[in-house]
């Protein structure tokens, strides 16, 4: 998991990706930075667009996305995309994956 872990985030919507339900969510607060519900909330057209048009697949057992970042660019991939933290129904982390914008 990213040094930058997400503390608390607000569920924006509920998708069905791979045959199952999956809770969306934006970050408000980090280890690093907070931010408001009304800007999280802003980020959740772009998301939810990027999660459901992603090849990638979810990885087994994902209940819920949390995007800790607004869209950016990285030097390990530098195309825009949303890094989004995969947990599941416990809360207990996965992975993050990068949902690429088209």
């Amino acid at each position: 998991m990213s040094s930058n872990q997400i503390i608390k985030s607000v569920n924006v919507a509920t998708i069905n990706k791979g045959g199952k339900q999956v809770v969306l969510a934006v970050a408000t607060q980090t280890q690093k930075w907070k931010r408001t519900e009304s800007t999280a909330r802003s980020q959740e057209p772009g998301f939810r667009k990027s999660v459901l048009e992603s090849p990638t697949t979810l990885p087994a057992g994902t209940a819920k996305v949390v995007s800790r970042d607004n869209k950016h660019p990285s030097e390990a991939d530098p195309r825009d995309h949303y890094s989004g933290c995969c947990y599941d129904e416990k809360g207990n982390f996965i992975q993050t994956e990068h949902f690429h914008v088209k």
